[in-house]
């Protein structure tokens, strides 16, 4: 998008927020920030003063680079007659089209499965020691049970069950391209986990998805036994944490964003969202530039 406009759009006191063309503010220095492509492709955020709307900077971010693709992500369902793997594949887009879309996303170096079977616990999980992605079954159907019980009905459960799924999905290809890439992060990567599932439905303005992982983990916190002790030692953030830090992701890339867990998202952590949303951003494309097959998005 040509920057005049943005100056245009922006002078005229209006909030453009798209998939493709992040755009956030922060209301304490009033300082804007538009994420956009140039006519060559060429990524980059314009940092934009608020008040006198003047250009204060430009930050490159990574461009595609051409590497050699030599795997794919390979989807198997162990038992295809079950009815978690025909559910899988119920709807507009199943899970054999989101493994389709890493695939057009994404250049790897090897063949990474995408095992969907029964495990005997409710989980999903990358194996590093087979290079595979592990759908539990039982995982699928204790995300459609707990809503279920906590809603007294089955209605949206279906959406809500594969929207979760998926980005639960995406939790674990963050795990794998880590891995596959040798890329580097700081903190728990399960948090960068997090981030990258998130990263990815939003820049498609799939919020929904990321509103419903939300719900998930608040679910989980309600239905949860409070005599308990929380797992302050654990690898993963606590449920009512992850549930936070989701909304302020939704808020940073969409402050106009009707999604539930931003009503109750507190003000003080919301002035900073803008700023999550954006670091997350600029952090993913730059680390994962080199292996873009695809991007900008337009598959």
């Amino acid at each position: 998008m040509n920057t005049v406009l943005w100056l245009t759009v922006i002078s005229a006191g209006l909030v453009l927020i798209s998939p493709a063309f992040g755009q956030v503010v922060n209301e304490q220095t009033n300082m804007i920030y538009v994420h956009d492509w140039d006519s060559d492709g060429n990524d980059q955020i314009f940092v934009i003063n608020g008040t006198t709307n003047n250009i204060t900077a430009v930050i490159p971010l990574t461009t595609p680079s051409s590497i050699v693709d030599s795997g794919d992500f390979i989807l198997r369902y162990e038992n295809p007659t079950s009815v978690v793997s025909s559910f899988l594949e119920e709807g507009d887009w199943g899970l054999s089209d989101e493994v389709d879309y890493l695939n057009a996303r994404y250049a790897l170096p090897y063949d990474i499965d995408v095992v969907v079977e029964e495990c005997g616990e409710a989980n999903m999980f990358w194996d590093v020691a087979y290079d595979a992605i592990i759908v539990c079954e039982e995982m699928v159907l204790h995300i459609a049970g707990a809503y279920v019980a906590w809603l007294g009905s089955e209605g949206g459960v279906d959406t809500y069950t594969m929207n979760v799924v998926l980005w639960m999905l995406h939790r674990d290809v963050a795990h794998a391209l880590i891995d596959v890439y040798s890329l580097p992060t700081t903190g728990k990567e399960e948090n960068v986990a997090d981030q990258f599932a998130t990263w990815e439905q939003l820049i498609w303005d799939l919020d929904g998805v990321v509103d419903d992982a939300e719900l998930y983990y608040n679910i989980e916190v309600w239905s949860a036994d409070f005599d308990m002790t929380p797992a302050y030692w654990g690898i993963h953030a606590l449920d009512r944490q992850r549930a936070y830090n989701l909304s302020c992701y939704i808020y940073g890339y969409n402050p106009l964003s009707d999604s539930i867990g931003v009503e109750f998202l507190p003000d003080e952590r919301k002035v900073w969202c803008g700023e999550e949303w954006l670091q997350m951003d600029y952090a993913w494309n730059y680390l994962l530039g080199d292996y873009h097959k695809m991007w900008p998005p337009t598959y």
